[in-house]
């Protein structure tokens, strides 16, 4: 594969934001829960499979020892959703929370002892255990303001690549809900 892709952006209008939060609030789920399940069905009615089964990064930081010190400690999370039978949505959200609430509490297992498990079929030219990602972040907004007049602003710009065949990347900051889906092109 050339891993050229393309970028698809699109912010959430703040009526739907608000619906979001509220059925997130009244279902014991998270916004990034809600997009999960919408993702996920998303694929079972494109595929017609039962079972979807989606990479997530996770930031790896979840022992003190880890929080203060620079790197990458991103490993990789397989939140697995089987869609038989005819359900709610409603249903289909409370397995979502359960099978994230899961993969999370299996979070310190490498992704790589993972693959030597399951040993799946290998080629070098995917991912081994899943070619659609889900990720979601929360940033505090689009500039921060730091002392002797330091600003920080973040702007996306296209890269023209994808790292999966599907990429589903949620941003949430306190003024906006946006979502880029980055494909490839292949």
């Amino acid at each position: 594969p050339t891993f050229a892709g393309r970028r698809l952006v699109t912010v959430i209008p703040p009526e739907l934001r608000e619906r979001m939060k509220m059925l997130s609030d009244r279902e014991g789920a998270t916004v990034a829960m809600i997009f999960l399940a919408v993702i996920q069905v998303l694929m079972h009615r494109l595929t017609q499979r039962q079972t979807i089964v989606l990479g997530m990064p996770i930031a790896g930081r979840n022992q003190g020892e880890t929080e203060g010190l620079v790197g990458l400690f991103v490993n990789e999370l397989l939140v697995r959703q089987d869609l038989t039978g005819d359900e709610s949505f409603k249903r289909v959200l409370a397995k979502t929370r359960e099978s994230m609430l899961g993969a999370h509490g299996h979070q310190n297992l490498p992704f790589d002892s993972l693959v030597q498990i399951l040993r799946p079929a290998r080629t070098l030219s995917r991912s081994p255990l899943f070619q659609v990602a889900f990720n979601h972040t929360t940033s505090p907004g689009k500039s921060l303001q730091f002392g002797g007049g330091l600003e920080w602003e973040s702007e996306l710009f296209p890269t023209g690549t994808a790292p999966f065949e599907l990429l589903f990347d949620v941003n949430e900051t306190p003024e906006s809900l946006t979502l880029r889906i980055i494909h490839s092109t292949d």
